[in-house]
C-alpha cells in the first residue's frame, strides 16, 4: 500500500478504517491557547481577550419572527407594562409588543410580622378608668375621713345604741365605692382570662370582655345588699341593721384600698398569677375575718349564734363567690360562642 499524502482521500464506510477506503487528514484546530501564545509575552489581559474575540467571533443571537416566550403547555399572563430604565433617573420608557413581560405577585411593603399581643398597660381607657377609680377613692376617704376614724376607732367595740356626743355622719358616696371595688376585680379577672383563658381572650373584643366582668361584679353586689336588707329587715332591727351596713362599707372601702395596688402591679408590671392569687387570697381572707367578727358581735351574741352565724355568712358571702365565679367563667365562653 502507498504511503497517504496530506492531499488523498480516503472513502470511510466503515467504523475501521480496512484496505480501499479514504483517509482525509486536514490540519489541527486552533484553540484559546495558540491564540494567546501567539501573542507577545507582555501581552495586557484586555488584548488577550480581544485577539480570542476576534479569533472566534460569533454571530448575534436573533428570535424568530414567530418565536413565543415561556414554557410549552403553561399559561401565562402577560401585560405591556411601562418600566423604569434600571439604574437611572431617566423619564420610564415603554415595552410595547413584541415583546411581553410575565405578571408577577411583587409586594413592596415585605413580610409581615406577628401582631403584638393586647396589654392593658399600653391602653388609654384602662389607665384613664385607673386613674378616676383612684380620685373617687380619695374623694371618699376625704369626704368621710371623721366617720372612718370613728368606725375605726368602734371596730372591736359595740354601740348597742346610739351616741348623742357622736355627730350624726357616714359614708359619703357608697355607690361610687361599690364601683371601684367592682373595677378592679374585673381587671383581676380580665387578667385570669388572659392567663387561662386563651382562646376567648384572643376571639373577643378586650374591651367586650372587661365591661362584662366589670358589669357581672355590679349585678352580684347589688344583689348581694338586697339579700342583707331582707335578711336583717326580717330577722333583726333597724340598729343593729345600720351598725353591720356600715361596717360592710367600711371592709369594701379596705377591699378596694388593698387590691388597687395588686391591680396596678398586674397591669403595668405584669405580676404573676400566682403572686396575684396569694395576695389577693390574703386580702380577701383578712377582710372576711373582720367582717366575720363584726357579725357575730352585732347579731349573733346569744348562746348557738355561731350556728346561726355560718349559716347567714355562708349563705351571703361564701355561696354568692361561687356563683359569681362560675357566671364569670360561663359569660365569657358565651361571648365566643355566640357573638
Amino acid at each position: 500500500m502507498a504511503p497517504i499524502t496530506p492531499t488523498d482521500s480516503l472513502d470511510v464506510t466503515t467504523t475501521f478504517p480496512v484496505a480501499g477506503d479514504t483517509l482525509v487528514v486536514r490540519p489541527r484546530r486552533k484553540t484559546v491557547s495558540d491564540v494567546i501564545g501567539s501573542l507577545p509575552p507582555d501581552a495586557t489581559p484586555s488584548e488577550q481577550d480581544d485577539a480570542v474575540q476576534a479569533a472566534f467571533p460569533k454571530a448575534p443571537m436573533t428570535w424568530p419572527d414567530d418565536a413565543q416566550l415561556g414554557i410549552p403547555g403553561i399559561q401565562v399572563d402577560t401585560f405591556d407594562a411601562e418600566v423604569p430604565a434600571l439604574g437611572s433617573n431617566d423619564t420610564p420608557y415603554t415595552r410595547n409588543s413584541p415583546w411581553r413581560y410575565e405578571q408577577l405577585d411583587y409586594r413592596p411593603e415585605g413580610i409581615a410580622g406577628d401582631p403584638l399581643p393586647y396589654r392593658l398597660r399600653t391602653d388609654d381607657y384602662v389607665t384613664a378608668a385607673l386613674l378616676l377609680s383612684f380620685f373617687l377613692e380619695v374623694w371618699v376617704v376625704a369626704r368621710s375621713y371623721r366617720f372612718l376614724v370613728q368606725q375605726v376607732k368602734d371596730l372591736f367595740y359595740i354601740r348597742r345604741r346610739e351616741n348623742l356626743f357622736t355627730p350624726n355622719a357616714e359614708l359619703r358616696g357608697q355607690f361610687f365605692l361599690i364601683f371601684q371595688v367592682c373595677f378592679v376585680l374585673g381587671v383581676l379577672f380580665f387578667d385570669y382570662t388572659q392567663e387561662f383563658m386563651t382562646s376567648v381572650f384572643n376571639q373577643v373584643s378586650p374591651y367586650k370582655l372587661l365591661a362584662t366582668n366589670v358589669a357581672i361584679i355590679i349585678v352580684y353586689y347589688a344583689v348581694k345588699l338586697v339579700g342583707y336588707a331582707i335578711v336583717d329587715w326580717v330577722f333583726f332591727d333597724r340598729t343593729q341593721h345600720a351598725l353591720w351596713m356600715d361596717t360592710y362599707y367600711l371592709g369594701q372601702l379596705a377591699l378596694g384600698m388593698a387590691l388597687f395596688p395588686v391591680a396596678l402591679l398586674v397591669v403595668y408590671f405584669d405580676l404573676s398569677f400566682r403572686l396575684l392569687t396569694i395576695a389577693a387570697a390574703v386580702i380577701a381572707g383578712g377582710i372576711a375575718l373582720l367582717l366575720f367578727y363584726r357579725c357575730y358581735a352585732i347579731f349573733f351574741t346569744y348562746r348557738w349564734g355561731f350556728l346561726h352565724l355560718f349559716l347567714y355568712f355562708c349563705t351571703l358571702e361564701i355561696l354568692p363567690l361561687l356563683v359569681v365565679w362560675r357566671a364569670l367563667v360561663y359569660a365569657n365562653n358565651y361571648w365566643v360562642t355566640y357573638f
